[in-house]
């Protein structure tokens, strides 16, 4: 039984924080590490929680096909935001 390899996206967004982009981690469906990287916020998500409290991961699994403005992105990409995100 091969575990599945996750793939990493991002896409843009619009939230109280201004423009900015969400990058994610994809597993199964399921999105397993989030980054929202906007001017001046950068916010994460994994499964212990998150750097803002009103940000969280999503409940419900993600067809990615829907996500019409999704980018799939190199792997490397993914963890070098992550590697320099800020520590809770």
């Amino acid at each position: 039984n091969v575990m599945n390899a996750p793939k990493y996206y991002r896409h843009w967004t619009e939230s109280e924080h201004g423009e900015g982009t969400v990058y994610f981690e994809l597993l199964d469906s399921w999105i397993t590490r989030q980054i929202e990287v906007f001017e001046q916020k950068f916010i994460w998500c994994d499964e212990n929680g998150c750097s803002d409290e009103r940000a969280m991961l999503s409940d419900q699994p993600v067809d990615i096909a829907t996500l019409k403005d999704a980018i799939e992105i190199d792997k490397s990409e993914f963890e070098g935001l992550w590697e320099r995100r800020p520590k809770i």
